[in-house]
């Protein structure tokens, strides 16, 4: 089965991003998750998303993540089974995005897709 796992990062307070919500859409399917670390009492796990996508998935179509703060980025054409790791910097005056990106109002970097 194929999946997506994507992983956050930053230097504010918040160093995982927790809150941060992802949204994959492969042509008619929504594919969503929250990036939270507690599952209940005493209990916590890993802060990163994993989306499951089933075995036929070979691209995702676009890959929406929704910050903490508000702000939003969308990623396109991102193959299955891949591994990202996003760094994410409050930059007010800064607008990042090349290709496969955009970005509005802060800096995000990807710093690992394979």
């Amino acid at each position: 089965f194929k999946n997506l796992s994507i992983s956050f990062s930053s230097p504010s307070g918040n160093t995982h991003l927790i809150g941060t919500r992802v949204a994959a859409y492969c042509k008619e399917q929504l594919f969503s998750a929250d990036n939270f670390v507690v599952r209940g009492f005493q209990s916590s796990v890993a802060s990163n998303v994993v989306l499951g996508l089933g075995k036929n998935v070979l691209t995702v179509d676009s890959v929406k993540i929704s910050w903490p703060d508000g702000n939003d980025s969308t990623l396109y054409n991102i193959k299955a089974n891949s591994k990202l790791k996003f760094f994410y910097k409050q930059a007010s005056r800064h607008r990042v995005g090349s290709g496969n990106q955009k970005s509005k109002g802060f800096q995000l970097t990807l710093i690992t897709n394979s």
